[in-house]
């Protein structure tokens, strides 16, 4: 099978992913591949499953399909799954309440060396208010609780978010020198304009559902400005998320309705939002 080059970009540009093709013969050495971030990447996003409190990860998530994925195309892996559900960027303990999980910057950048070739990332989420949203959006009935969550995460986004990708990315490239960097977004939860009665999400306002389209964009945005920034590559899976929003009757992400009480697991990409949401995007990148 034809693959994009990984070990044969060390030290060359990232963008050169799309034009890179080499047999798999090509790897004379195992491919280290590291996995960092948030529960978007550590896949606690599916119903019914358990995970160690202190590092919520699943094999439901991208990471885990992405190096099947390069084994079945005959590569030899070393596979490095470091991301943990709560983890923020740069400071640590779980969402914003400064206990239990270690950021991405202390806790996830050791696993990283100059012989590492490719590293996924998915985080700035927890750093906005995420959690906030999903109370206050998605499991309470305020509708101006969610209003004012909606202003403080576009504040964040817009005034600390940009700095904090700086120097975590900025990490990541003198951790991994050689490596390959891919990040991607978070999926846009709801249809452009919104539905009308949509008791998957509570009967939330269209408003609201708008609104929380908008925080997904510009978080989108700036995580991919700052990836590109530092040479990296970006992949938006909101557009293999449309027609599966969480008011869809087949949503690819969990919601009120079905995931009650793992209300950790709200609005995160369920298995089929992984395998169908995040990964042709990966795939397209990576030429699989």
């Amino acid at each position: 099978m034809i693959v994009s080059a990984i070990k044969p970009l060390r030290g060359i540009c990232t963008a050169l992913f799309v034009s890179a093709f080499f047999n798999t013969s090509a790897f004379a050495d195992p491919i280290d591949y590291v996995a960092l971030g948030d529960s978007y990447a550590s896949g606690v996003g599916e119903l019914g499953l358990s995970y160690n409190q202190s590092c919520p990860q699943t094999d439901k998530g991208y990471p885990t399909l992405l190096a099947g994925e390069l084994g079945a195309a005959g590569l030899e892996i070393n596979f490095g799954f470091q991301a943990c559900g709560g983890a923020r960027t740069l400071v640590s303990g779980a969402f914003d309440t400064g206990i239990g999980v270690p950021s991405v910057y202390e806790g996830q950048l050791q696993a990283l060396s100059a012989d590492t070739d490719l590293v996924t990332l998915t985080i700035g989420g927890n750093d906005v208010g995420f959690i906030w949203l999903v109370l206050d959006c998605l499991i309470s009935y305020g509708q101006s609780a969610c209003a004012n969550e909606l202003n403080t995460s576009q504040g964040k986004i817009a005034n600390d978010l940009p700095a904090m990708l700086d120097t975590l990315f900025s990490a990541i490239s003198e951790s991994a020198p050689n490596a390959a960097v891919i990040v991607t977004g978070y999926a846009r939860p709801f249809k452009a304009n919104g539905s009308y009665w949509c008791w998957n999400a509570n009967l939330l306002s269209r408003t609201n559902q708008k609104g929380l389209n908008s925080v997904v964009d510009n978080l989108n945005y700036r995580i991919a400005t700052a990836a590109y920034a530092k040479g990296f590559q970006f992949v938006d899976p909101s557009p293999y998320f449309s027609g599966h929003d969480i008011c869809s009757s087949s949503s690819y992400l969990s919601h009120t309705r079905n995931y009650w009480p793992q209300i950790g697991n709200i609005a995160h990409p369920t298995a089929d939002g992984y395998e169908f949401g995040y990964m042709p995007g990966i795939r397209a990148l990576l030429g699989l």
